[in-house]
């Protein structure tokens, strides 16, 4: 749009902030069904509702300006989009070079994202070890099913599992990792979560999209600790460890890893060694 008056910059602008707001609206939806917390999944359903009302009100004022609403892609958040998808990208190209240097041998390797210059890997292993692809969404799935060994993520997601496997080679392995915090009083253990590992409740892909520690920092304080209650195994309650152990097994899991969150280690270690694997095993 040529940009001839003041009038032809504002609805320029509103043209960007319809699309932001359309693309906001999809995204917004998608991560209210992959929350765990029912105080987050409140929080962006409340979000994705006032996105739409302020679509509402952006149709508004052009039918007022008499003036039909262009097409448009808002390359802020497409950015974003865009990002996430060269991401991918690298890591498919990364999974590339190391197979190939597991090959022997000198090799060297000119890809779009890396280059390797007769580069060797002196000490390799009888049999190349398994490579196990974190993915988070349908494309990282996807990829992962495509370039990996196995699959790795947190929560158990069944429809992930399913997924993966359903296009993954035969044999692949699928991992998944639960974080907890073992300790005789429920409320301390919550503030040892809350405090060192709030992302841990971030809903669906937003972990594989935010670029930097502050990000994560900012994201963060929209987790409470109630949430963090909801969604963490904490305390001494040993049915509830179980339950989230059971879960993983039931969605389709073949290993699962268990981190304790804090500094109670020794704890953990007696309390899961004999309370709660011999209840799962």
């Amino acid at each position: 749009m040529a940009i001839g008056s003041l009038k032809d910059l504002y609805l320029d602008e509103l043209t960007d902030l319809y699309d932001a707001e359309t693309q906001m609206i999809r995204t917004l939806f998608r991560l209210a069904e992959l929350a765990r917390a029912p105080e987050l999944r409140d929080a962006l359903t409340k979000h994705h509702e006032e996105s739409r009302l302020h679509l509402e009100r952006l149709e508004l004022m052009f039918t007022h300006w008499g003036e039909r609403r262009r097409d448009r892609v808002c390359a802020g958040l497409a950015g974003i989009v865009q990002e996430a998808d060269e991401r991918l990208e690298m890591l498919e190209e990364a999974v590339e070079v190391i197979r190939l240097l597991w090959q022997g041998g000198v090799q060297s390797h000119r890809g779009r994202h890396y280059r390797v210059e007769h580069a060797r890997v002196y000490d390799l292993p009888s049999e190349p070890p398994r490579i196990l692809v974190s993915g988070f969404g349908p494309k990282a799935i996807e990829l992962a099913a495509r370039i990996g060994d196995g699959f790795a993520t947190v929560g158990p997601d069944g429809d992930a599992v399913r997924q993966f496997r359903s296009t993954a080679r035969e044999g692949a392995l699928v991992q998944g990792g639960l974080k907890v915090c073992w300790g005789e009083d429920e409320g301390e253990a919550v503030k040892t979560v809350h405090r060192l590992w709030a992302n841990e409740s971030l809903p669906g892909e937003l972990a594989q999209i935010l670029p930097t520690p502050a990000h994560f920092e900012q994201a963060s304080t929209l987790v409470t600790e109630e949430m963090i209650a909801e969604s963490v195994p904490c305390g001494p309650d040993v049915d509830r460890h179980v339950e989230q152990i059971r879960a993983y097994e039931e969605a389709g899991f073949d290993e699962l890893y268990i981190n304790q969150i804090g500094p109670d280690q020794d704890a953990f270690f007696a309390a899961y060694r004999e309370r709660v694997l011999p209840l799962v095993r």
